[in-house]
């Protein structure tokens, strides 16, 4: 492990985020900037040095609350949080993507289109580092997680599986919003 993990697993150096104190955004955030700028992921330390850094990255709080909240967090998202670490998702859109940091979606919407351009510029947005076809496939597998009712849930699932290949080629080519869901055909004109 690298000294910096090291000191603060060992208490004396303290983790800048807490769970409790801070909230789940600001502590998913920091504590995967610190696993980022910690750990470095290739061939040698791929999947299973990722799972060992979270199996253990709650191990830097004390008992308490703080860490029961760490180990809860880890425990209901850790097959996402595996997924995207190992295709390099940034911190942010991690958390976004495990609802640790909230988002903001209108409740409904009228249209396949008007969904469209919103799901397509969301996802756009989640994808905003140099993507791979795999990262985009595993977006598309959780982004769907993030919506705020059931029913938008199934609308997201259904116009995956409507458009899949199509958003796979669009995202991975960074279409912009308005294009990809004319192409697409949910927006006419």
């Amino acid at each position: 492990f690298p000294p910096k993990f090291i000191c603060t697993a060992a208490k004396a150096c303290d983790f800048p985020f807490d769970p409790i104190d801070d909230g789940l955004c600001i502590f998913c955030e920091g504590a995967f900037t610190f696993i980022y700028d910690v750990f470095n992921w290739d061939e040698e330390h791929g999947e299973g040095f990722i799972e060992l850094v979270l199996d253990y990255i709650c191990e830097l709080f004390p008992i308490g609350d703080s860490k029961d909240a760490c180990l809860g967090f880890i425990e209901n998202e850790y097959e996402k949080l595996l997924d995207f670490i190992e295709h390099e998702f940034p911190p942010r859109n991690i958390c976004i993507l495990t609802k640790a940091c909230e988002t903001e979606f209108p409740p409904e919407y009228e249209t396949e289109c008007e969904f469209c351009l919103i799901f397509y510029q969301f996802a756009l947005d989640l994808l905003d580092f140099d993507v791979t076809v795999e990262a985009v496939e595993h977006l598309l597998q959780y982004i769907c997680d993030v919506f705020p009712t059931t029913v938008l849930e199934i609308a997201c699932d259904l116009f995956i599986d409507k458009f899949y290949e199509k958003l796979i080629d669009f995202l991975m080519n960074k279409y912009n919003t308005e294009d990809a869901c004319s192409m697409m055909g949910a927006c006419t004109d």
